[in-house]
């Protein structure tokens, strides 16, 4: 389970597009060292990827 004392630094960007808000959208964890993978398919479902 994810806390709220659970920072995370990420950045979204628009990847397979020729314009701006354009593509598909892709959120990257900058610092996801550590994270198990439901953690991960928690932060997925946070940016609605899944």
């Amino acid at each position: 389970m994810m806390g709220a004392s659970m920072l995370r630094r990420y950045v979204t960007a628009d990847v397979f597009a020729d314009r701006p808000f354009g593509g598909n959208p892709v959120a990257v964890v900058l610092d996801a060292d550590g994270l198990t993978d439901p953690q991960m398919q928690a932060l997925a479902a946070e940016f609605n990827y899944i």
